[in-house]
């Protein structure tokens, strides 16, 4: 299938958006006539190309690819050596997803058309409040979930934080199930749970990191001296996101490395899953980052039209 930026002879019908692919999937696959001498070229040229990465591949390499550590021992020998994202992470993202379910549902009054004034009370459409409702029904299961059994090795402070952020929104919801809200009132709603989600974004890198450098730790023992010097470190990351990548930090402080240009490892970015939208913001927070402070600061989710109050400092 043909891709609609071509279909379309290089711009776009007004009602399709650049970025829509459902109507083009699967990608056009990779051209395979025997009887063309052109790609008959191309096939041996990925035959040359995959050859000469098993040969040239610096070994020993780890590869870091979303939860898991790869590992080459040899140009050869590939294994699937750690996970490096623990349980705790996940269980605590899935956590702070609770009340930003809210706010994306309500996104449409942070953002009217007519801007009304903060305090002006806006129906909720029956469609919103039959979600709300639906909602309503899966909080409440969630409210007698045994946090300190999924939480087993957090402060008891911490666990009682993920109660306030699920009664929080329980509450919440059943405000504005019954109809009405006001952006002020889902402003001070995401004010609320705020510093609780930084909490958590907080703990669930801490527990990142110190996986990473547990796995880090122990392949180093394994290793030799010159292999240890010799490692090279792969790390994948969103576009722009260089500095934003704890593990891209963690290497540099730990190889006492300059986070951009060093020869120990490198960053390849992820375009072919990223919206545009993505890649823009992505741009955006790189440029607002070198004009704002030198330092490297990782932002955890905010509220719409609410710069964070709060920001991780490395």
């Amino acid at each position: 299938m043909s891709c609609p930026f071509l279909k379309f002879n290089g711009s776009y019908p007004s009602q399709t958006k650049p970025w829509t692919t459902s109507e083009w999937q699967p990608q056009i696959q990779p051209a395979s006539d025997a009887s063309d001498p052109l790609v008959t070229i191309n096939d041996t040229f990925h035959k040359t190309y995959a050859a000469a990465g098993d040969r040239l591949r610096p070994t020993p390499l780890i590869l870091l690819e979303n939860d898991y550590m790869l590992l080459w021992r040899t140009p050869n020998q590939r294994e699937v050596y750690a996970t490096i994202t623990p349980r705790l992470y996940h269980d605590l993202k899935m956590t702070c997803h609770v009340p930003l379910v809210v706010i994306t549902m309500l996104e449409a009054i942070l953002v009217a058309s007519t801007n009304p004034a903060p305090t002006v009370t806006i129906p909720v459409t029956t469609l919103d409040r039959d979600k709300l409702n639906a909602y309503l029904e899966q909080l409440e299961t969630l409210r007698s979930h045994p946090w300190q059994v999924r939480f087993p090795d957090l402060a008891e402070a911490d666990v009682r934080l993920q109660d306030h952020l699920i009664d929080t929104t329980y509450a919440f919801v059943q405000h504005a199930a019954d109809g009405t809200t006001t952006r002020a009132e889902l402003l001070a709603f995401a004010a609320l749970v705020q510093p609780a989600l930084q909490r958590n974004v907080t703990l669930a890198a801490a527990a990142q990191v110190d996986e990473l450098h547990a796995a880090t730790n122990r392949l180093q023992a394994e290793l030799s001296p010159d292999e240890w010097k010799r490692l090279t470190i792969g790390l994948t990351a969103p576009t722009m996101a260089r500095t934003r990548s704890l593990a891209a930090l963690y290497f540099a402080r730990r190889f006492g490395l300059d986070l951009v240009h060093n020869p120990k490892f490198f960053i390849m970015e992820e375009v072919c899953h990223v919206l545009s939208c993505d890649i823009m913001c992505g741009h955006t927070l790189s440029y607002l980052d070198r004009h704002r402070s030198p330092r490297t600061t990782a932002h955890c989710h905010a509220y719409p039209g609410q710069p964070p109050k709060q920001r991780v400092v490395w």
